[in-house]
């Protein structure tokens, strides 16, 4: 079924009592498919996101992510190196930003992670899900790989593989 539904209407006007009978078929099929699906409490992790979280975790210095409180711990940024945890908290608690330049700065310097799935990054804000969430909860045990063998392929090269020499060479 498309998600928004234009198979019903095919995205075309339709007279009110021919719209009104397709609403009811609409609304009954949705109604349907969510007594079917299973009810989640968290969004799904997609293969993808595992292996942007599990290569992110792999080159990521652990020991600089701060314990704030709970579940919640600040990590700072790959791309700025000027702010650490600790600073980038202290600035979370006094707000010295005098210019918008320098509240961007700061908010993209860190992330605010609260386990299991809840991350301050873009991606997350819009999708739900992201590596960082996903990375921190595989470091503290929390997220489990489902299928440790789908990362072998994170250190082939991509491409074409090199020829290969003379078969008798030495």
């Amino acid at each position: 079924m498309n998600k928004h539904g234009y198979q019903y209407t095919l995205r075309n006007e339709l007279p009110s009592p021919k719209f009104i009978i397709t609403m009811k078929t609409m609304l009954r099929d949705w109604s349907r498919k969510t007594i079917e699906d299973e009810f989640q409490t968290y969004p799904k992790v997609s293969v993808e996101t595992e292996k942007q979280a599990w290569k992110w975790l792999k080159d990521f210095n652990k020991s600089s992510i701060l314990h704030w409180y709970g579940y919640s711990y600040i990590i700072p940024s790959t791309s700025n190196k000027d702010y650490t945890s600790s600073l980038w908290l202290h600035e979370y608690a006094t707000f010295p930003w005098k210019t918008f330049d320098d509240f961007s700065k700061w908010l993209y310097a860190g992330r605010l992670v609260t386990l299991p799935m809840m991350c301050s990054c873009q991606v997350n804000l819009k999708t739900y899900v992201c590596k960082h969430a996903v990375g921190v909860s595989m470091h503290f045990g929390l997220y489990i790989i489902s299928d440790p063998d789908k990362f072998e392929s994170l250190g082939k090269r991509r491409g074409r593989p090199k020829k290969a020499g003379p078969a008798l060479a030495r």
